[in-house]
């Protein structure tokens, strides 16, 4: 008898359950360095154990933790993918407590913490700003958070990726149309200070002839190389002939929303929550707005429940899972 019941003790143990929300970013949108959408609560739908996840990529996420004795933590993670890469603690703002938990293999995983009330009257708005730094292969995430008029700045974890003996071998080449090269080069001439710049000196050059000095960029490993001789005496900005190189890994592979039940979880409450305003940044500066996504589970049995529904006018999600039978 006591053996039956240590079996329905064990049963009654929740296990994580997920449901997710994919993106669809479409074409154009590999260069992606900005990520931001909103979730909001329904009525009563907040129980413990529960995550929300406004932003998930294949190797990090920032979300809302609601976990035992009523507490909330903004979190934002990295997960190495595999051994040969390294999840790095960054910055942590005065709010944020950094920590990192060991894997079943490679580095360890890292996060940051921000305790915060969790009002489920209130939207929530989530922000991932990547930096890719060529030269040394790595991309440092910057986490804000906010509930209100103003942003919370939450703190920076690095993904170093796996390095090799040549910088060449960490660059990739990737075509590009001359709208986007012109409105790069653009970019770079407006951004020379007057003192070494030519452009305001002579009125009657070619409008396409802009570009940089290199001693005008202090980051010139962002760039492509000008095929200027090495007469500097011209008067004349370099234009830029080669390619632009970009990184080969993009920062946000497979962008995703979602819902966790943690372990512990009661499976008979429900757990919602409504996402929407997807938002993303490219290199360039174009915005792409989310309009389509593909809802996935995972870790489910026979019993969990789960539902998606898509508000076409509102371009919003509500996703649920468990609840009573």
């Amino acid at each position: 008898m006591d053996f039956l019941i240590l079996i329905a003790l064990l049963a009654s143990i929740a296990q994580c359950l997920e449901i997710n929300l994919e993106w669809d970013i479409g074409e154009g949108t590999t260069a992606i360095t900005s990520a931001s959408s909103l979730l909001r609560f329904t009525s009563d739908a907040a129980p413990e154990f529960t995550e929300w996840i406004p932003l998930g990529w294949d190797h990090g996420s920032m979300s809302l933790q609601h976990r035992d004795n009523g507490t909330a933590f903004i979190v934002m993670q990295l997960t190495p993918p595999s051994a040969h890469h390294q999840a790095i603690l960054g910055k942590s703002s005065d709010i944020a407590q950094s920590n990192a938990h060991g894997t079943a293999q490679g580095p360890p995983q890292v996060l940051l913490e921000a305790p915060v009330d969790l009002q489920s009257s209130e939207p929530y708005y989530f922000k991932v700003e990547a930096h890719h730094d060529i030269k040394q292969n790595r991309t440092t995430y910057e986490g804000l958070y906010s509930s209100g008029d103003h942003w919370q700045y939450l703190g920076s974890l690095i993904m170093q990726y796996p390095t090799t003996n040549t910088t060449q071998s960490q660059l990739h080449s990737t075509s590009t149309d001359n709208n986007d090269l012109n409105r790069l080069i653009s970019a770079l001439a407006t951004s020379i200070p007057p003192s070494t710049s030519t452009s305001a000196q002579s009125s009657d050059s070619d409008s396409d002839d802009s570009g940089s000095d290199e001693n005008d960029l202090d980051d010139k490993q962002f760039y492509a190389k000008d095929d200027s001789s090495e007469d500097n005496s011209s008067n004349s900005i370099n234009r830029i002939k080669n390619p632009i190189e970009f990184p080969t890994t993009p920062a946000f592979p497979r962008i995703f929303s979602g819902i966790r039940r943690l372990d512990g979880g009661d499976p008979e409450l429900l757990r919602a929550g409504v996402y929407k305003s997807f938002e993303m940044r490219d290199r360039l500066g174009d915005t792409f707005f989310v309009s389509k996504a593909h809802a996935y589970l995972y870790d489910s049995s026979d019993s969990d429940l789960a539902s998606v529904r898509h508000y076409f006018m509102a371009s919003s999600y509500l996703l649920t899972i468990d609840g009573p039978h």
